[in-house]
């Protein structure tokens, strides 16, 4: 049921200014905090004379007098509009795409004002908790009809439950969801990519090594702050996986046990977590920049000896290591071989399967047909993978059935994960390994943190499919700024007793919490999805 323009509008200009007070919400998918922001981005260049267009793409039904899509997508550290990736994507699908980007800062508030204006965007790129705002209040067009006349390949690569995530209230679907989480029937199906990792001068010159346990990591740092005089682990984060790991709990906000889902504010374990992380910050053991740092501030301080440690993702090697040897250090890094283990010798809570981010077509859209027929044109197989991977024989190999990089000619790829449709998980998951091998060091680094895992060291990440329910698109923005709040607080001011976190809790319940509990729960009783490859 669609509302009124008016009734619309009021209905975005509260969501402004509950943003304005509740802040942006983060992803881990989201480029880095400090890239270029481009409000008025340049137009592609123009493709060369031998640009053929597919087979696929000839014969699809919109393929004539097709018009230029406009995609509204979060900031990045590039122009989508000139990248390799886009080029080849529109020479693939026969579509000129003009991208716009969100600034990095304020960029839900930014989003609410464009949508909000009638937008002229055809796509829009979209987190669950703004996804989810918008969904409720009709900003987002219904896919159904244009998915089934123009979505074959859409609908192969989606799966069940991911729809669900994806519907309105009244039952439609209002975005194709981006499923994170790999297929585990494979030895490396199970993808992670964070880790703690350390530089090994000070193992060399400290006769130390990598700590396996939280007694262990303590005596590390405590270690090194007495022979360098600094904080030795930093980071940008009040929840660090590995760390949080040694706990019992994920970073993902909520924990299923025995059938319910938990809010970690709840779990007796999150207090023994942030009191181990006052600890460290109170005693200078940890960063006083935590709050405040940005990408570039954390990479400065690690690649100097401003910082011994921090949790980085294997792809972040190759920027750091320019930056390492330029400062007299060594390019090999040391990961933390495994995550910490906890108090019972078990490092279980690794990795998610869920929906990532959704991409939406705004109601004010001219091109809806359009829109959906460029994603499920970008979604069919053999496009897919020379998007995603290139060209067999110039971009890539294929080795005893591993996909590995033909370099230079891969890195004109790097940012291809962000212009691609959706495809059959286990089919993207072995082409992505490709990505993992574009250098020595992130390769080592991928191996080692993988080889470790098996299927039990996964977390199903169900609460990411519930970002359509009323409760949760009414109160988890606020709540989610509310404890990220308290977490500093926590941390900083070492707001750690357990009248702190009783009286933080009442809060969550009294202010939505409660209410997100109950509907959440209900919702996945009645959606009993089991973890994809078990």
């Amino acid at each position: 049921m669609k509302k009124s323009f008016f009734g619309f509008m009021a209905v975005i200009l509260t969501l402004m200014m509950l943003l304005s007070l509740g802040g942006c919400a983060g992803n881990d998918d989201q480029p880095t905090a400090g890239s270029k922001t481009t409000e008025s981005p340049t137009k592609a260049p123009e493709k060369t004379d031998d640009a053929k267009v597919s087979e696929k793409v000839e014969a699809d039904p919109l393929a004539e007098n097709r018009p230029t899509l406009k995609f509204l997508v979060g900031n990045r550290n590039y122009d989508p509009n000139t990248d390799y990736s886009n080029i080849r994507m529109e020479e693939l699908t026969g579509y000129d795409v003009e991208y716009f980007m969100l600034p990095n800062a304020n960029a839900d508030e930014k989003l609410l004002l464009e949508m909000s204006g009638g937008s002229e965007y055809d796509l829009v790129e979209l987190w669950p908790a703004i996804f989810g705002k918008l969904a409720s209040v009709g900003a987002l067009s219904s896919l159904d009809e244009y998915i089934e006349k123009y979505g074959n390949f859409i609908k192969a690569a989606v799966s069940d439950m991911a729809w669900e995530a994806s519907k309105n209230a009244e039952g439609k679907i209002v975005g194709l969801p981006r499923q994170s989480g790999e297929n585990i029937s494979s030895p490396y199906g199970a993808r992670a990519s964070r880790f703690l990792v350390t530089k090994k001068e000070i193992l060399e010159e400290l006769g130390l090594t990598v700590p396996t346990d939280l007694d262990n990591f303590y005596e590390f740092l405590v270690k090194i702050k007495e022979a360098k005089g600094v904080p030795p682990l930093t980071g940008a984060a009040t929840k660090m996986d590995d760390i949080m790991s040694a706990f019992g709990i994920p970073s993902l906000g909520w924990i299923e046990k025995e059938g319910t889902y938990t809010p970690d504010i709840k779990l007796p374990e999150i207090r023994k977590y942030f009191r181990f992380m006052a600890k460290l910050y109170q005693e200078g053991l940890l960063d006083p920049d935590l709050p405040i740092n940005k990408t570039e501030n954390i990479d400065q301080k690690f690649t100097s000896e401003g910082a011994w440690i921090c949790q980085y993702a294997f792809w972040d090697i190759p920027r750091l290591i320019p930056a390492l040897e330029a400062n007299g250090f060594s390019r090999d890094l040391v990961p933390f071989e495994e995550p910490l283990k906890d108090e019972n010798g078990q490092y279980p809570l690794i990795n998610s399967f869920g929906v990532s981010k959704f991409y939406g077509v705004p109601r004010s859209s001219q091109h809806p047909e359009h829109a959906i027929n460029y994603m499920n044109l970008l979604s069919e197989p053999e496009t897919f993978k020379k998007s995603h991977i290139g060209d067999e024989g110039f971009h890539y190999e294929v080795k005893d059935g591993k996909y590995y990089p033909i370099l230079p000619a891969f890195s004109d790829l790097n940012w291809a994960n962000q212009f691609c449709g959706m495809s059959e998980r286990k089919a993207e998951f072995e082409q992505w390994q490709a990505r993992a091998r574009k250098t020595p060091e992130m390769a080592v680094a991928y191996e080692q943190i993988n080889s470790k895992l098996v299927a039990h060291n996964l977390i199903f990440d169900r609460f990411s499919l519930t970002s359509s329910l009323p409760a949760v698109q009414q109160y988890a923005q606020s709540l989610n700024k509310m404890l990220g709040d308290f977490y500093i607080q926590a941390i900083v001011e070492n707001k750690t007793t357990d009248a702190d976190f009783d009286e933080i809790t009442a809060r969550w319940e009294s202010e939505g919490g409660s209410a997100i509990e109950a509907e959440v729960n209900q919702w996945l009783k009645d959606h009993p999805f089991e973890m994809p490859g078990k």
